[in-house]
């Protein structure tokens, strides 16, 4: 672990932190520059309301199936 903290700081902070490595780590820097807002907006909502609709109430039934509260299916289906 020493070796590996030891080529860090080597390599210095500024390699570590290029926009390569934050492409990288961060896909959505790549495709939401190119999104278009206007054209697939709407779809992207209706599809993201239709999904919790049906989300939620699966997880809900799973809880029930672990014998837990339903809301702790409402928080693994979101988080």
């Amino acid at each position: 672990i020493l070796q590996r903290f030891s080529r860090a700081g080597k390599r210095g902070i500024s390699s570590t932190c290029s926009s390569k490595n934050l492409k990288k780590k961060f896909p959505v820097t790549m495709w939401l520059p190119r999104f278009n807002w206007k054209q697939n907006f709407a779809r992207e909502l209706v599809i993201g309301v239709t999904l919790a609709f049906v989300i939620a109430p699966k997880a809900m039934a799973h809880a029930l199936l672990a014998e837990l509260p339903p809301i702790y299916g409402v928080y693994t289906a979101f988080f």
